[in-house]
């Protein structure tokens, strides 16, 4: 989603614990929206949680994709860079 779609939903609901459910990752992103939540009015500083099982490829191209993105500064959406570790398919081949 793009800066502007958050920014319209943050006025909708009141800041407060569990106000929002956003799930998405840097790591997965195919568009070119570079979204920076808290410039949105969104924190989710102490928030967030990792999903680190991968429903959707296997082992082997999780693990490709994962060494790809090695070195390069992941946001962890969360106010730190993920760190690329424990990320497991459920599924081979």
């Amino acid at each position: 989603m793009s800066a502007e779609a958050f920014r319209l939903r943050r006025p909708i609901v009141a800041p407060g614990q569990n106000d929002l459910f956003i799930v998405g990752g840097e790591g997965q992103r195919i568009y070119r929206h570079r979204v920076t939540l808290d410039k949105c009015g969104i924190d989710l500083r102490g928030r967030g949680k990792k999903l680190k099982i991968n429903y959707r490829t296997t082992e082997e191209i999780c693990a490709f994709a994962v060494r790809l993105l090695e070195g390069r500064a992941i946001d962890d959406l969360d106010g730190g860079l993920d760190d690329q570790k424990g990320y497991v398919s459920q599924t081979h081949g």
